[in-house]
């Protein structure tokens, strides 16, 4: 079975009779490989949650307004305010024949909580009125680069039940409670890991002097 890369849009047919409106319909590209780091079985699944994908052909037809985003480097300090976006589940809406990008706000915790078991690469946040759902794992975690560009500071490694959440928050009727428990890999630890296997490095990193880091191909 295929795996598609979307990009482009806004929209995605999620069903056969899905109706994105032509100008908001993402365009997809063929996924030809996928690869993860080693740690992430070493580990057993707590850390090395990031992949490459190498797709088929390229991005067509991409404006100034849906351009490629940054990989920050090692250094880059990691802001309070973060944002995704992602055309995951929606409790309020499951019965969806096609699926608008949303965007959520999050606030970087400075601590994992103990009992969430997150891996040394990774950065927890706090989740309050909106959510990652099933489905959103995979997004990427941004903050602002400059006036026309984002960091990818992170990747939605591990979110919420939004089931749970939202059964939480209708019974005792506290919309503003805050949640935690979601996880972010946090791409700084993976800057040496892309530019040795993407080649996408910050003018800084020379990639013949990199640690060799092994890839494994799931797809």
């Amino acid at each position: 079975m295929p795996v598609w890369v979307h990009y482009g849009g806004t929209c995605v047919n999620v069903a056969k009779d899905g109706n994105c409106p032509k100008d908001r319909l993402s365009k997809k590209v063929k996924a030809l490989h996928i690869g993860i780091p080693k740690r992430y079985f070493s580990s057993k699944c707590r850390s090395g949650d990031i992949a490459i994908v190498e797709v088929e052909g390229e991005f067509h037809e991409l404006s100034r307004k849906k351009d490629y985003a940054c990989i920050p480097s090692a250094t880059t300090k990691l802001r309070a305010s973060l944002a995704s976006a992602g055309y995951g589940y929606d409790p309020l809406n499951t019965a969806e024949q096609e699926k608008y990008l949303e965007r959520v706000w999050f606030r970087k915790e400075r601590f994992c909580d103990p009992t969430v078991h997150a891996g040394k690469d990774a950065f927890c946040i706090v989740e309050k009125y909106q959510f990652a759902c099933k489905g959103d794992s995979g997004s990427g975690v941004m903050q602002p680069a400059n006036a026309y560009k984002d960091y990818v500071m992170g990747i939605l490694s591990r979110g919420l039940d939004c089931n749970a959440v939202d059964a939480a928050i209708s019974k005792k009727n506290q919309i503003n409670r805050e949640f935690r428990g979601s996880v972010m890999t946090d791409v700084r630890k993976y800057v040496h890991f892309i530019c040795f296997h993407a080649g996408i490095c910050e003018k800084s990193l020379d990639k013949m002097k990199l640690k060799k880091e092994k890839m494994y191909a799931v797809y």
